[in-house]
């Protein structure tokens, strides 16, 4: 989700999370059978040229630049489910400018355009994981939780796939598992009166 088109930067970000979760673990008693299943990726930090901290720090001030892909395909459906007349692209985009959290601040155009173009095939993942957000998280550690959060994002995918919101030449698809529950639909509702009057006033209908 953070390195969606860089293979060696996934790999090595991975590596990083697996070794902090490993010295969590280690700090909080677990049996050598828990830490063990750690063990074959502590090697792979060798050949870091930063440390293991400093990936794992890298890719977390990454994750809210990634999940602004997420924002946007949201917007995007809600726009094309109950606003049809207004699914647009840079109509999904402004409102993210001006909306999505961001330090109280308005977002730049030229980021969402970044983000979109990096993240867009995994944005439905993204976008499972904003919705996620305003849950709460203490099951993110049970398979049964990511495999939930699998079938949301398949629905999402299928969802923005037919309405034809992104490439399906980009867009990653799950490996199809019995364990992910097939989601027939993900709720979103309609823009706030708010949105929609931004939208009015930057896009005049």
């Amino acid at each position: 989700m953070l390195f969606p088109r860089d293979d060696e930067k996934r790999y090595q970000w991975m590596a990083a999370a697996m070794v902090g979760a490993y010295n969590y673990w280690r700090e909080h008693g677990a049996p050598e059978s828990v830490l063990s299943d750690f063990h074959g990726w502590l090697s792979a930090t060798w050949e870091f040229k930063q440390s293991p901290q400093r990936v794992l720090e890298d890719g977390e001030k990454r994750t809210q630049r990634a999940a602004l892909s997420g924002h946007i395909l949201l917007r995007l459906i809600a726009l094309a489910r109950h606003h049809p007349e207004r699914c647009k692209l840079e109509q999904a985009k402004e409102i993210v400018s001006q909306f999505a959290p961001r330090d109280g601040s308005s977002i730049s155009n030229s980021l969402l355009n970044k983000v979109w173009a990096e993240f867009q095939g995994v944005s439905h993942l993204w976008a499972t994981m904003v919705l996620k957000m305003k849950e709460e998280m203490e099951g993110a550690i049970e398979n049964s939780f990511w495999a939930e959060f699998l079938g949301i994002s398949e629905a999402i995918r299928k969802d923005a796939l037919q309405s034809r919101l992104v490439s399906p030449d980009l867009v990653w698809e799950a490996p199809d598992q019995k364990d992910i529950p097939l989601i027939e639909r993900v709720e979103v509702e309609p823009l706030p009166a708010d949105m929609l009057d931004i939208l009015q006033a930057h896009f005049p209908s």
